[in-house]
């Protein structure tokens, strides 16, 4: 059963192996190190090799939440990028992204008016979610070498077209990513 198993998956990876290259997995190990795990994975449309869409996924742990002050527990994201070199997905980008944010909110006691009127201190912790999705555009630089291995930055800045939690203050969001790449 052992053998099988092992033939399926390597007759599967032959297969993606053949196929000219059109899936580029990604992520960023300084962000892993800091507690930020993200993964991407980039297909290259068939008929335009300067186009790609992406899938994106990504996780923020408590440390890496407590030391940057963010309150955003991860998300997910899906985009689309439109490279200059004609003929290939390397080189100056821009790009369109959807984003859906997962944010939960904490807090330690609250200032309210009381049954009287009075403006009160009421202790106690909690959290709610402001969970939102965005969307929005980026411009970045991708490097391929060996048509394998990329490296790519890209900034952006995103719309918030829908909050969770109504009495969000925030109307745009700032995206930005440094990823390293493996192409299949």
């Amino acid at each position: 059963m052992m053998k099988k198993t092992i033939a399926i998956v390597a007759l599967i990876a032959t297969a993606f192996g053949t196929k000219a290259q059109n899936i580029e997995i990604k992520t960023n190990p300084f962000g892993m190190a800091a507690g930020a795990y993200n993964i991407t994975g980039e297909y290259i449309l068939p008929d335009f090799g300067n186009r790609t869409l992406l899938f994106s996924a990504w996780y923020n742990s408590q440390d890496f939440q407590d030391w940057f002050w963010t309150e955003r527990d991860g998300g997910l994201s899906i985009g689309y990028r439109q490279y200059f070199n004609p003929r290939e997905d390397k080189g100056v980008f821009l790009g369109l992204t959807s984003r859906y944010i997962l944010n939960t909110q904490n807090y330690g006691g609250y200032y309210d008016y009381d049954q009287f009127g009075n403006y009160t201190y009421f202790p106690g912790t909690g959290s709610y979610s402001d969970d939102y999705l965005s969307i929005g555009f980026v411009g970045g630089y991708k490097y391929v070498y060996n048509d394998k291995i990329s490296v790519e930055g890209f900034l952006g800045m995103g719309r918030i077209g829908w909050s969770e939690h109504e009495d969000s203050w925030a109307p745009a969001e700032f995206i930005g990513g440094f990823n390293f790449g493996y192409r299949f």
